[in-house]
């Protein structure tokens, strides 16, 4: 968990803020640099470009690949993208240097002035082949249909996170350089270090790396603001498939509304956790209905989707449709006990705890809060579950008792 004693920030006089956990004990650095911008931030015009961008900068090779001088001292580093930011993150041995090593790495990776096409083709393929495998997932063809359905097309958390496939193909390198140039710049990025390293050696790393970039003008982008409920819609899709997958898709809280937000991860566990889910106990005790469950929550800028999912036979969807209706209204009518309240705090904070067990993970939520708002947010976090009281989750239960949107994966009719 986190330390607010050992947490602390600068900013360089171009505005990219440092943020540094101090850990004199580990035995790495752990370090992400954030863009604060994402999916959510292409015009339609440009769909899929904060994607493959990200793949272009950090699979770019070569030589003096930074890649390879991380993974030369024993480190590792990946990257990603969401729909609210860019994220390009790495792990060396502790030691001299190591977050000057780190640091410059990832200012390499994403600080180019120039992309050759041919990068951009090679990984435009790489990208085609994700979208392949998203769509013969159907735990992710549930959750690309849900986001789709629940925001539209012209919301920005509507579209794919791959790109739309008309304007993903006409992407070229100078596509890519004009998003570079417009959110890869210092005051819309922070550099988060965990580990063995204070904040004056990193500050020191990152104004070496950063310091010379130039402050710009950042757009601003106002996210619309989804209608909670989201109207009732259902999605059917036939596939090739023995048993049905079908989640409830409703509209959660913003990053702004975080009492809300850790109501909405209680009700999930209060749902869905394996010991005290009711839900869970419903569909998948004796006799079971379903074969397995889960929700999906992340917490974003925006109005975030929540969505509850479940796997069972085609035959059980509607016998499922109907306990998870009962189950929501209950608890929006019903305050959940003492007990049990106390019980869901309990293991919402471990699941939390456990999240952040690693400075790797550590440096991943600090840098998550970070992009959505402000990285002092991660500390608060348990305190703000810990403060929670039936009535939260009664009032939030109530946001999800109505008719969700439904997304139904079953296999395909004979004959169709």
């Amino acid at each position: 968990m986190f330390d607010a004693r050992t947490v602390h920030s600068d900013a360089l006089a171009n505005g990219l803020r440092v943020i540094v956990a101090e850990e004199a004990d580990a035995s790495v650095v752990a370090a992400e640099l954030v863009v604060k911008a994402g999916v959510a931030d292409e015009r339609p015009a440009e769909s899929g470009a904060a994607h493959l961008l990200e793949h272009a900068l950090w699979a770019y090779g070569g030589p003096g690949d930074p890649r390879a001088a991380l993974e030369e001292v024993g480190g590792v580093t990946n990257a990603g993208t969401r729909r609210d930011f860019t994220h390009y993150y790495a792990t060396v041995p502790a030691g001299r240097g190591a977050a000057e090593l780190a640091v410059r790495a990832l200012a390499r990776m994403v600080l180019r002035d120039h992309l050759e096409e041919s990068v951009v083709v090679r990984e435009k393929k790489v990208v085609r082949d994700e979208v392949a495998e998203r769509s013969a997932s159907l735990p992710l063809l549930l959750d690309d249909l849900a986001f789709r359905t629940v925001y539209g097309e012209d919301h920005p958390y509507g579209r794919p996170l791959e790109g739309e496939e008309s304007s993903f193909e006409a992407l070229d390198a100078t596509a890519l350089e004009v998003f570079h140039r417009t959110w890869y710049v210092p005051n819309n990025m922070a550099v988060v270090l965990v580990g063995r390293v204070t904040l004056a050696e990193a500050t020191a790393a990152v104004q070496q790396a950063f310091g010379a970039l130039p402050r710009a003008p950042v757009p601003s982008h106002a996210l619309p603001v989804p209608p909670r409920p989201a109207p009732s819609r259902e999605v059917r899709v036939g596939v090739d498939a023995k048993q049905a997958y079908l989640m409830a898709a409703f509209v959660g809280p913003a990053i702004t509304e975080p009492a809300d937000v850790c109501a909405t991860d209680a009700l999930t566990v209060l749902l869905s956790e394996a010991t005290c889910g009711r839900l869970y106990r419903r569909l998948l005790g004796t006799p079971a209905v379903a074969h397995s469950m889960g929700v999906d929550f992340l917490t974003q800028k925006g109005r975030a989707l929540l969505g509850i999912w479940i796997a069972c036979e085609p035959s059980k969807v509607e016998a499922v449709r109907r306990a998870l209706r009962e189950e929501l209204s209950r608890l929006a009518a019903e305050p959940v006990s003492p007990q049990e309240l106390a019980a869901v705090k309990r293991l919402t904070v471990a699941a939390y705890a456990f999240s952040n067990e690693t400075p790797s993970g550590r440096t991943s939520t600090l840098a998550f809060y970070e992009a959505l708002g402000n990285y002092r947010e991660a500390g608060q976090y348990p305190w703000r579950v810990r403060a929670l009281r039936a009535a939260d989750v009664t009032r939030v239960a109530a946001w999800y008792a109505g008719e969700p949107t439904w997304i139904v994966v079953a296999p395909q009719e004979k004959g169709t």
